[in-house]
């Protein structure tokens, strides 16, 4: 079977979870510093690439809170199996909501011409930095 096909996971170990909590918060960080650095340079372009920074935060947190909790990350096509997996690693439609908020946005922040807003990359932002604190609660 195709291990990215609809619904497919991937074991995760212990340093497979430290190294996606490690990359969440540097794809956060990240996310972070281009708005910060935007507004100094007055950039509006810019705020593609924090959305998308933003996603792969959310998307690092999903896998560490998976691994976690299911000792897999998914790795399917359909990013619902990510949420999905999400919900059922972590109680609670919390942080597969912020999964799913993150995912919407996340063909147009990385792959497609329009320009996201900044009021957009800011929620996205947010929603990254809920995903992250849920995992980091998780993981202590």
């Amino acid at each position: 079977m195709n291990p990215r096909a609809s619904g497919g996971t991937t074991p995760m170990s212990s340093t497979d979870i430290v190294a996606r909590a490690t990359q969440a918060h540097s794809f956060l960080e990240a996310a972070r510093l281009t708005v910060e650095f935007a507004a100094a340079l007055g950039d509006q372009a810019v705020a593609n690439v924090a959305a998308s920074n933003a996603v792969y935060a959310g998307i690092a947190a999903a896998d560490a809170i998976c691994g976690k909790a299911l000792a897999v990350r998914s790795s399917s096509y359909n990013h619902a199996d990510a949420v999905t997996l999400v919900r059922r690693a972590h109680e609670g439609e919390a942080a597969a909501n912020h999964l799913r908020a993150l995912i919407s946005l996340k063909n147009n922040a990385a792959y497609e011409p329009r320009m996201v807003t900044a009021a957009k990359a800011a929620d996205a932002i947010q929603h990254a930095e809920r995903l992250v604190a849920a995992m980091d609660k998780m993981l202590r």
